[in-house]
């Protein structure tokens, strides 16, 4: 097994506390076994993210992320990793993604990298 960094820049446009973005990457298939959240020093308290794997057209989400502009820490990937506070989880599991990774960010601020999500994986 050998590992990979996947990293996602979602910039944001729209008014204040209004501004969307979202970012695609293709993949090849792997095991999600890490994930660091970065937040845009100016990124308001109200700013959701959502990442998912796509495959075929078909969604999965794998983190979600609604009202909160904190920074998290490269960590080992968890089931439900992080709630809609914030709050870890840690129940340990290391998804199959493939496909495409996508990053949605919603109720931002305009901002060039609102959010940059890196993933680690194993291929």
């Amino acid at each position: 097994m050998s590992y990979t960094t996947v990293q996602l820049k979602a910039t944001t446009v729209g008014g204040a506390g209004a501004a969307v973005g979202s970012v695609r990457k293709g993949i090849s298939p792997a095991k999600l076994i890490g994930i660091q959240i970065t937040y845009h020093g100016s990124a308001p308290g109200t700013t959701d993210i959502v990442l998912k794997n796509v495959l075929n057209g078909v969604e999965s989400t794998l983190v979600t992320k609604n009202n909160n502009a904190v920074n998290i820490p490269l960590q080992a990937f968890v089931n439900k990793p992080i709630n809609s506070t914030a709050a870890q989880v840690n129940t340990h599991v290391e998804p199959p993604v493939s496909g495409e990774l996508l990053l949605e960010v919603a109720e931002s601020d305009a901002l060039t990298d609102a959010v940059i999500v890196t993933c680690i994986l194993k291929v």
